[in-house]
């Protein structure tokens, strides 16, 4: 038999967060915001980089990957740093309405809902 143990750490901590969105309304892309795990309260900060319907996103080391759902559908990179999300990369997704990506290390994965493909992707040094 198998169980867990969690415990949270005493003290309030907050925590920055990135959120994707569906820009088809008032969204403009991926934003910023923090969670205070004391009080459980989630508040949005601002918008870190205006981006289409950055649905799913993924992050490893110091990159942020997006898929952009959409029927042409799209993935982006962005390099993090001090706060700021820099676009370094965008290329088509291998098909269409991409809905989920993962990462690993030098290695991009997208599955696109429309097409039904899962392409992966090589991540390189610029």
């Amino acid at each position: 038999m198998r169980g867990a143990y969690l415990q949270r750490e005493p003290g309030a901590v907050q925590h920055d967060v990135l959120i994707g969105t569906y820009t088809h309304r008032d969204a403009e892309g991926i934003y910023r915001g923090r969670f205070d795990d004391e009080t459980g309260t989630f508040e949005t900060v601002d918008l870190a980089v205006a981006v289409a319907n950055p649905a799913f996103l993924a992050l490893r080391d110091d990159m942020l990957f997006a898929v952009n759902e959409q029927m042409d559908g799209g993935v982006s990179a962005f390099h993090r740093e001090d706060g700021r999300l820099d676009l370094v990369a965008a290329e088509p997704s291998g098909g269409s309405l991409p809905c989920h990506i993962s990462a690993g290390d030098g290695w991009v994965a997208v599955a696109n809902y429309g097409s039904g493909t899962v392409p992966q992707f090589t991540v390189g040094a610029g």
